[in-house]
């Protein structure tokens, strides 16, 4: 037993300052009766039985020993030291760090500092997904520590080792150029619904639609109209003509221009027929025509959170993205076919 605290009846501990959060847990609340360092009083003691604690653990006079961390301090330390940009840190209580978003943006998380933490120390740290979109006081991750206390040697070793894996980066407010390509609505045979659908998305993550060129289905037309665009803009998108029809032109036409090709086919649904090329340094996104009927929630907003807050994407990130690459929409979609 460390030096400093001691566990006693719930009665015996009016007058004392409790050693640690001490929680009452019912079907419709939990939270803390009293926390660490308060003192305890008479009209705790009732609250404390009632919650099934007849003894608990009390503070001694000269209870700050040098060589612990006591689980509030502990779990801060943590999370400060995972904090990157765009994060603030809170308290929660009952041992609980919380990191909140500090502005809107991209959720970024090392996953492997966080099954580092998880494993060999008795820390637990718990995140969002990474790739998230948040806003300011979103909650992103909870730092936990298991016991009351840890020494300090282990606070100091695993908080040199976590800097800065969980931050939040900003849109950059970068202008994107809409690509349309069809011969029927080139032709006006067809009204044009995809400007419809990509404009709120790339407001919604900070970007802005600068312009339209609509174009037929040809190769040469549409590969000029995305070199056009690219000398207007930070950002281009291509709709329509990605499938494998053959008459289907749009990827080689992207291809044609000089981008260099990610991947086509992203792993998610819906909207797999799309792909991802960089001119340069700007990302080209060529999206089915499957982004007007799935409007709501399609790949776009997984590629636009990173894009627009000036992170490139990689081809085995990409691919990762098939495990949870199935959308809420796609299923809602399944389900109303079998109905």
């Amino acid at each position: 037993m460390v030096e400093g605290w001691r566990v006693v009846r719930a009665e015996e501990a009016v007058g004392r300052r409790a050693a640690h959060d001490i929680t009452a847990v019912s079907a419709s609340a939990k939270g803390p009766i009293v926390r660490r360092g308060e003192v305890i009083t008479e009209r705790h003691v009732a609250a404390l039985r009632e919650a099934g604690h007849d003894y608990v653990a009390v503070l001694e006079p000269g209870s700050d020993a040098g060589d612990i961390v006591w689980e509030d301090a502990a779990v801060m330390d943590l999370a400060r030291a995972m904090a990157g940009e765009g994060v603030e840190v809170r308290y929660a209580g009952e041992g609980k760090a919380f990191i909140h978003a500090s502005t809107r943006g991209y959720l970024s998380i090392d996953p492997g500092l966080l099954v580092g933490v998880n494993s060999t120390t008795d820390f637990r740290a718990m995140s969002r997904r990474s790739g998230s979109w948040v806003n300011p006081g979103d909650l992103l991750a909870i730092v936990e520590l298991m016991p009351l206390y840890v020494p300090r040697a282990e606070v100091e070793r695993v908080r040199n080792s976590i800097h800065g894996s969980v931050s939040v980066r900003a849109p950059l407010g970068l202008g994107a150029w809409l690509v349309v390509t069809g011969t029927e609505i080139y032709e006006g045979r067809v009204k044009d619904l995809a400007e419809g659908a990509v404009g709120p998305k790339l407001e919604l993550y900070g970007c802005r639609l600068l312009g339209k060129t609509v174009v037929p289905d040809d190769e040469r037309a549409i590969s000029s109209a995305i070199s056009d665009a690219a000398s207007r803009s930070d950002l281009v998108i291509v709709t329509g003509g990605m499938s494998v029809d053959p008459t289907d032109v749009t990827p080689r036409a992207v291809l044609s221009t000089g981008a260099k090709l990610v991947i086509y086919g992203f792993p998610v649904k819906p909207t797999t027929m799309g792909l991802l090329a960089y001119l340069g340094d700007k990302p080209v996104i060529g999206m089915s025509s499957g982004v007007v009927h799935f409007s709501r929630e399609n790949a776009l907003d997984v590629l636009l959170p990173r894009v627009c807050t000036g992170g490139r994407w990689t081809r085995d990130e990409l691919a990762s993205l098939g495990d949870g690459g199935i959308m809420e929409s796609f299923l809602a979609e399944v389900q109303a076919r079998r109905s």
